[in-house]
């Protein structure tokens, strides 16, 4: 990755999937893995070296494999299970989700707590499956708001306008201090969408609330195609503004500019 152009973010889903990930962590981190403790050095140890590495933030797409539904667990019942897997690394099919889930939700919470203690926003997906046979209502984005309450402190980008709950996000935005919305994939999965919440975002929220693009391809033409797509969709909401008096050119610009580029700058704190 060229610095000079790009900034990552760093997933850390194998602290989440632990069932599947103690030789990856191991191996990865240079720690052999025993016990919770073990497991929670490791996660501290790869937040220190986050920023030395040039990463602006940690995505989450748990969202994947599980509900976004994330519960407070004290450490003892979430130890409990760890234990169990640590003693056999093979018990995976045999445990249930349910079994599985204080586990994960302390995790997240950890994780969570370490993006506050290193001012690192933690981005999440949230709504739509890039595959087919999922239940989308465990992406709905509402889910998060328990967690969020419970993370004060920590800097939430919720991805993917949430779609198709788009209208319960730009609620959890207004209300939320700490969640920024991030419309990366929603020009192609429905320009129609995008544009309706663009429309309604601008009147319900403050405008750096909004990171107004993201490519999310993995060949550099889709993004310039998604790129493209974007400034056509986000110019036409603009001039309906205007043409319908709501705003002047320059304050439609001076939005344009803020969720296209200034936001991201602010939320990731890039230094340019």
């Amino acid at each position: 990755m060229d610095s000079a152009l790009f900034r990552g973010v760093i997933r850390f889903d194998d602290f989440l999937l632990v069932w599947k990930s103690f030789a990856e962590v191991e191996r990865t981190w240079g720690v052999e893995i025993k016990t919770l403790e073990d497991w929670e050095k490791a996660l501290d140890k790869a937040f220190g070296q986050v920023k030395d590495w040039g990463y602006v933030g940690v995505k989450c797409g748990i969202a994947y494999n599980r509900t976004l539904s994330f519960e407070p667990v004290a450490r003892p019942a979430a130890e409990k299970i760890f234990n169990v897997l640590a003693a056999d690394r093979n018990l995976f099919d045999s445990l249930s989700f349910q079994e599985k889930k204080p586990l994960q939700d302390y995790m997240f919470s950890r994780i969570a707590g370490l993006c506050s203690r290193y001012d690192l926003p933690l981005q999440i997906h949230t709504g739509l499956f890039y595959d087919t046979w999922r239940n989308v209502t465990q992406t709905d984005p509402s889910r998060l708001i328990p967690f969020i309450l419970n993370h004060r402190d920590t800097r939430f980008v919720l991805m993917h306008c949430g779609y198709p709950y788009g209208r319960e996000l730009l609620a959890m935005a207004k209300n939320l201090p700490n969640v920024t919305l991030d419309m990366c994939w929603i020009y192609i999965i429905s320009p129609r969408f995008a544009a309706d919440f663009i429309d309604e975002a601008i009147e319900t929220l403050p405008q750096d609330k909004v990171l107004g693009f993201g490519g999310d391809f993995v060949v550099p033409e889709g993004s310039y195609g998604h790129a493209m797509l974007c400034r056509e969709v986000v110019s036409r909401v603009l001039a309906d503004k205007v043409l319908a008096g709501y705003w002047s050119e320059e304050e439609a610009l001076s939005y344009a500019r803020a969720i296209l580029r200034e936001n991201a700058i602010k939320v990731f704190k890039l230094k340019l």
